[in-house]
Order: C-alpha cells, then structure tokens, then sequence
C-alpha cells in the first residue's frame, strides 16, 4: 500500500509563510541562487548572468553553473536549510 503524505501542520505552514515574506524583502535584484543538491543554496550576483551563460555554452561542452560561478568568483555566500535541498531539472 503506497505511503500518503500528510498535510503541514499550523505550525510548518505558519513557517513556510514567514520564510516566504522574508525572501520577498530581498532589498536587491542583484541575488541568485543555486544548489548542487546540499543543505543549503549559494548565492551569487546575478549581474554576471551573461558571463555564466557564455562559460555554459562554451567550446568543447562548457562547464556547470557552480563551475561558472566559481571561476568568475561571483559567489556572495550561502544560506544553510534544516533539510536537503534537492537539485532537479524540470
């Protein structure tokens, strides 16, 4: 018999909804984010898109996101979770 998820308790959801007014403060547009699939997300500055993108799409296969991000050392730092963050494509 398959495993039925349960709904967020009052508690949880109050959580999720002060987490999300809280990242809807954001003061700048300049914040990305990212995750490899850890407990937590890297941030990096997010005017260096277009920077990232051509590293992406580089001769011989390009390289990662976090590869791109580390060599143009636009990394701002990282916000650690209580849980995994998982990283999928869509």
């Amino acid at each position: 018999m398959a495993k039925k998820m349960k709904p967020l308790t009052a508690a949880e959801a109050k959580w999720v909804e002060q987490l999300e007014d809280l990242l809807a403060k954001c003061p700048s547009k300049r914040i990305g984010a990212f995750t490899v699939g850890d407990d937590y997300i890297t941030l990096y500055d997010r005017s260096f898109d277009s920077e990232i993108d051509k590293l992406q799409d580089g001769h011989g296969g390009g390289c990662d996101f976090a590869v791109a991000v580390d060599s143009l050392k636009c990394e701002l730092g990282t916000v650690q979770f209580p849980f995994s963050v998982h990283s999928t494509a869509g």
